[in-house]
């Protein structure tokens, strides 16, 4: 039997529960945000959100803590089997020389190792 993997939307809903489910365990994770970037708009919507400065590649979370010698850590989520843009390769590139940790990751399990990781926990 084939497998199904799970939807950028949900890793990313589920790596958000858990955050909010551990937050007790590092006063960081209270303030781990998304970035609303993608998913499709109407033209009117798009063109709003680009007046107020949504830019595309920014990764899709932020927790804003600095560890290990990082400003705050960056994740992207995506699905298995799925590439970074262009544009969020430079976004990415830019983040991780200006001092920001980045991880790309593939699933749920990976958004956590990555966030457990960054805040030794």
């Amino acid at each position: 039997m084939r497998r199904i993997e799970p939807t950028e939307h949900q890793s990313q809903a589920a790596l958000v529960d858990w955050v909010k489910a551990n937050a007790y365990r590092h006063p960081a994770l209270a303030h781990f945000f998304a970035i609303p970037n993608g998913g499709l708009r109407s033209k009117a919507q798009a063109a709003k959100l680009k007046a107020e400065g949504v830019l595309k590649g920014i990764p899709d979370t932020c927790l804003p803590w600095p560890a290990d010698g990082f400003h705050a850590l960056w994740i992207e989520m995506k699905r298995k089997g799925e590439t970074t843009s262009d544009d969020q390769d430079r976004e990415i590139q830019y983040l991780r020389s200006v001092g920001y940790k980045v991880c790309v990751c593939f699933s749920v399990d990976e958004g956590i190792a990555a966030i457990t990781r960054y805040l030794g926990l």
